[in-house]
């Protein structure tokens, strides 16, 4: 996958279909577009059981880190523990890869800089620097 598939940015977060939607490449970009605005700071990131998730992960993490970011990688963890981590470790951000309820097949990236969930204003100015 090349282009960045629009309609996987949706009003709080990414989701996709794996292997459709969204693949490494797109975790790559997300995180190289992360990291950009981390500018070497600290992101916790975690993923959820799904199959794909560690894929993902691993990508993300990689674009994160090529961007200068400061990672803090839990690896498989539920979401609270993210945010438990941020506040711990004074992060910048997390990232969790997650498909949230949605059939297995799905994943995606809830994303939050400081104490907030990104806007869709922001997830769209994201999408476009990954583009």
């Amino acid at each position: 996958m090349n282009d960045v598939e629009r309609s996987i940015f949706k009003t709080c977060d990414i989701l996709g279909l794996y292997g459709t939607d969204l693949d490494e490449g797109t975790a790559y970009l997300l995180g190289r577009a992360v990291g950009s605005r981390a500018q070497g700071r600290r992101v916790v990131v975690g993923a959820d059981v799904r199959p794909s998730s560690p894929i993902l992960a691993r990508s993300l993490v990689n674009g994160l880190l090529r961007s200068g970011a400061d990672v803090i990688d839990l690896g498989q963890a539920p979401t609270p523990a993210l945010h438990y981590a941020r506040a711990q470790r004074e992060a910048y951000g997390t990232v969790v890869v997650t498909g949230s309820h949605h059939p297995a097949a799905y994943n995606g990236f809830r994303i939050t800089l400081g104490d907030l969930p990104m806007t869709p204003e922001e997830l769209a100015a994201l999408r476009l620097s990954m583009e």
